[in-house]
C-alpha cells in the first residue's frame, strides 16, 4: 500500500511540476528591425528658421529577449534607387543644409526604439531652391543597418525631404 501511496504522490509531483512550466515563449518568432516610418517622409518648416529637427526610429519586434547594434548612415545609392524606380528626380540635400548626430544605438533586451535625429537649415535649403513648397527637390536618404538581429530590408530605408514654406508674418502681408 505504501508503494502505492508514494507512487501516486512522486507522479502528483511531477506532473504539478511539468504542468508549471514556462511556454510563453514556444513558438514566438525572433525579434527583427525596422524602420517605423521608411519611403519617402516630408518634413515642413519655414524658410526664416536656421534650424529644425527630422527624426527617424528604429523599432525592435518581438517579445524574445534580444540585443542588437542599429547603424544609421546616409545613402545616396539608396537615392539613386528611389529616384530609377519611382521615376522621381530628387537630388542629394547638400551637407552644408544638415548635421547629423548620434549614428549608433546599442538596443539592449528591454529596449525598443533608437530614435535618430538630422537637424537641418530650413534657411539654407529655401536659398537652394528660391521656391517654397518643392519638398520633391533635395532628399537626404538614410538607411539603418543592423548587428544581432535580422533586418527587414524593405523597411530599412527613410527618403527625408524638406517642404520648406513662406514664414508665417509674411504670408500675412501679402
Amino acid at each position: 500500500m505504501k508503494k502505492i501511496l508514494y507512487t501516486l504522490l512522486f507522479c502528483s509531483i511531477f506532473a504539478f511540476a511539468t504542468s508549471c512550466a514556462d511556454h510563453r515563449e514556444d513558438g514566438l518568432l525572433p525579434s527583427k528591425v525596422y524602420l517605423v516610418r521608411n519611403g519617402v517622409e516630408v518634413y515642413s518648416s519655414t524658410s526664416d528658421k536656421t534650424s529644425a529637427t527630422a527624426t527617424a526610429w528604429a523599432t525592435k519586434s518581438g517579445l524574445l529577449p534580444s540585443e542588437c547594434v542599429v547603424t544609421y548612415e546616409v545613402d545616396e545609392l539608396a537615392l539613386t534607387e528611389y529616384n530609377e524606380y519611382n521615376s522621381t528626380n530628387y537630388e542629394m540635400l547638400p551637407e552644408s543644409c544638415y548635421t547629423i548626430g548620434q549614428t549608433v544605438f546599442s538596443l539592449g533586451s528591454d529596449d525598443l526604439n533608437a530614435e535618430f535625429a538630422v537637424t537641418y537649415n530650413p534657411s539654407a535649403i529655401y536659398a537652394l531652391t528660391g521656391e517654397y513648397n518643392v519638398p520633391q527637390k533635395y532628399a537626404l536618404p538614410i538607411r539603418i543597418k543592423v548587428d544581432g538581429l535580422e533586418l527587414v530590408e524593405d523597411k530599412s530605408v527613410v527618403i527625408m525631404t524638406f517642404n520648406i514654406s513662406k514664414p508665417a508674418d509674411e504670408t500675412e502681408s501679402e
